[in-house]
């Protein structure tokens, strides 16, 4: 990126970072070593609808 592009980039979302980071979810340890434990590789994930989070 040059410089002159990042002088210009619009920050929508910056003023809301900290309430999001506020209210964003959590889950429980259990829940990832359930999904280790039955996931049938360790090569590869899906990242299924996460957003611009």
């Amino acid at each position: 990126m040059n410089p002159a592009s990042a002088r210009s980039f619009a920050d929508h979302f910056g003023s809301r970072a900290a309430h999001y980071r506020e209210v964003r979810p959590t889950y429980p340890a259990a829940l990832f070593h359930f999904l280790a434990i039955i996931s049938p590789t360790t090569r590869m994930a899906w990242d299924c609808a996460t957003g611009n989070g």
